[in-house]
C-alpha cells in the first residue's frame, strides 16, 4: 500500500494522475492529499520527499496556468490532467504560497467576471432575439450566434460559468442544443452529391464558403451549424 501511495505522488509530479488513478489497486487513495497523509503515518523521510515534489509541481502548474491566460477546463485538457487534479494544486498552493495564490485569485475573478458579462449579453439576446437593423425584423438567437460573439466552446464556457457561480437559466436550453449537435459532419457535407436548402441546389464552392467561414469563428462543422449559415448566406 506503501508503494501504490507512492506511485499516486510520483504520477502527480509526472502529470500522469489520470492513468495512474484507473488503476484498481489505488483508487481507495482518491487524491495526492490522501495519499501524503498516507505517507507520512509510515515514514517521515519518503513523506517528506514526496511532499516537496508535490508543492514543486503544484506551485509550477498554478504559475503555468496564471500566464496561460486559458480557462481552467481548456488549461487541464491541454495538460492533460483532470480538473480535479488542478484543484488539488490549488489546495496545495492556498496553504503553501499565499501570494501565488492571491495572483490566481485575481485571474479566477477576471475570468468570472467575463463570464458572468458575456452569459448576461448571451441570455438578453436569447429572451429578446436579435434585431436586423435594415428590416426591423426580429430573429431568435441560435448557435451560429453564439459562435460568432465568443470563441470560447459551449463546453468550456458552461464548465467556467458553473465554476464560477454564474446563473445560466436563460441560456441552458442553448447550450444543451449545441451540445447535442457538436459532432464533426465535415466530411459528410462535403461528400453529399446533391444537397438543396429551400429550393436552392447547394454547389461544391458554396459548401466550401460555408465550411471556411465555420471554421474561422472556430465553430465546429456539423449540419446543424451549416444550415443555419447557409440559411443567413442565402438570404444575405
Amino acid at each position: 500500500m506503501l508503494n501504490e501511495a507512492q506511485s499516486l505522488i510520483i504520477a502527480f509530479i509526472n502529470n500522469d494522475i489520470t492513468k495512474t488513478c484507473a488503476a484498481d489497486s489505488i483508487t481507495q487513495l482518491k487524491s495526492v492529499k490522501e495519499a501524503l497523509k498516507f505517507i507520512r503515518r509510515h515514514s517521515d523521510i519518503l513523506y517528506q520527499q514526496c511532499y516537496e515534489g508535490v508543492v514543486e509541481k503544484a506551485i509550477q502548474l498554478i504559475k503555468d496556468f496564471i500566464t496561460s491566460g486559458m480557462l481552467v477546463c481548456d488549461f487541464a485538457m491541454m495538460h492533460n490532467i483532470d480538473v480535479s487534479v488542478f484543484q488539488t494544486a490549488l489546495d496545495i498552493v492556498k496553504a503553501c504560497d499565499t501570494a501565488l495564490y492571491g495572483k490566481y485569485l485575481v485571474v479566477f475573478q477576471e475570468q468570472a467576471d467575463f463570464i458572468k458579462n458575456k452569459a448576461a449579453e448571451i441570455a438578453t439576446y436569447v429572451l429578446n432575439g436579435i434585431k436586423n437593423d435594415e428590416t426591423g425584423c426580429i430573429r431568435r438567437f441560435d448557435a451560429l450566434d453564439y459562435y460568432m460573439l465568443t470563441e470560447l466552446s459551449p463546453t468550456s464556457f458552461m464548465t467556467t460559468a458553473l465554476r464560477c457561480g454564474v446563473d445560466l437559466t436563460h441560456v441552458r436550453p442553448l447550450f444543451y442544443q449545441m451540445s447535442v449537435s457538436k459532432i464533426e459532419e465535415e466530411q459528410t457535407i462535403r461528400n453529399m452529391v446533391y444537397f438543396a436548402f429551400e429550393g436552392h441546389e447547394v454547389i461544391d464552392s458554396e459548401k466550401e464558403l460555408i465550411i471556411g467561414f465555420l471554421k474561422s469563428i472556430n465553430a465546429p462543422v456539423n449540419m446543424m451549424l451549416f444550415i443555419l449559415a447557409l440559411k443567413r448566406y442565402l438570404t444575405g
